[in-house]
């Protein structure tokens, strides 16, 4: 089962790719909880998490954030979470402070301006690219810093 999901994963995204080389559509989607990740990774020091372990976990604060913006639902943040422990990968962010945390998102590459690119999900399987302020950014990392 867990062969065949891999194998099927491979597919899908390797036919997104080929449709999106340059990634000017729907490829943007695969970056899913990558904002967060990317932001995790370079704070703690490349190789102190695996890339897909902070990206588990920013899967679950890309689902916060799709919380506070679209309405995504509490219990399929739960739902996600719970897949992301039941796999292994670390289910709370790093203990940075709010500002860190920031400056940390600031260098990722898919941000333009002031603003904080994202994909967010209004459902499960209802993603979109979205740009966030600042202000709204920290207050949903503020909340699950908590």
């Amino acid at each position: 089962m867990i062969s065949y999901a891999i194998k099927r994963s491979c597919e899908l995204k390797t036919s997104i790719i080929e449709k999106d080389e340059y990634e000017t559509g729907e490829r943007a989607l695969l970056n899913l909880g990558h904002t967060f990740a990317h932001a995790i990774e370079l704070g703690l020091g490349y190789g102190n998490w695996l890339h897909g372990e902070a990206v588990g976990c920013g899967l679950i604060q890309a689902a916060e954030l799709s919380r506070d913006i679209l309405g995504f639902p509490y219990k399929d943040i739960d739902r996600i979470r719970y897949l992301v422990d039941k796999i292994g990968c670390p289910n709370r962010m790093p203990n940075f402070s709010l500002e860190r945390f920031i400056d940390l998102m600031q260098m990722d590459k898919k941000n333009n301006n002031k603003l904080f690119r994202f994909v967010l999900m209004r459902r499960i399987g209802q993603t979109l690219v979205q740009d966030v302020s600042k202000e709204k950014l920290s207050k949903t990392i503020s909340r699950i810093l908590m």
